[in-house]
């Protein structure tokens, strides 16, 4: 899976893609590694620490905290990372299997210390 950063420009009704100004390659065999070898929360942890580290991706750096990454666990739609659910987690196919693609639009979260990760259903 390759991630792309564009610029957006609205003319009219119209939105105008950029060239990317950035991308990243995700190995679909290294994530279901992660997941199958280790378990989700590292699966997890690992996106957080390897994926956007230097915010090249978000928007506004200056102000917000993009996260996002992969997971194989069928109960990502029930992510939390520190309390908080993804602004969205989107079912996708990624080398044959089902996957879930998540992000967090603002996601504070210190690398220093391990993120409080969970996969279980809350109200």
């Amino acid at each position: 899976m390759v991630v792309y950063k564009f610029k957006v420009k609205e003319e009219g009704s119209t939105k105008k893609y950029s060239t990317p100004t950035n991308a990243t390659q995700i190995s679909g065999v290294f994530a279901k590694n992660n997941y199958e070898i280790r378990d989700s929360e590292y699966e997890i942890q690992t996106c957080l620490n390897l994926y956007n580290t230097y915010q090249i991706f978000n928007l506004y750096p200056e102000t917000s905290q993009l996260q996002w990454g992969t997971s194989y666990n069928k109960n990502a739609p029930n992510l939390t990372i520190n309390g908080k659910h993804p602004t969205k987690v989107i079912p996708i196919e990624l080398d044959g299997d089902d996957c879930y693609f998540w992000y967090y639009e603002d996601l504070k979260y210190d690398s220093s210390k391990k993120a409080k990760i969970s996969f279980k259903k809350t109200k």
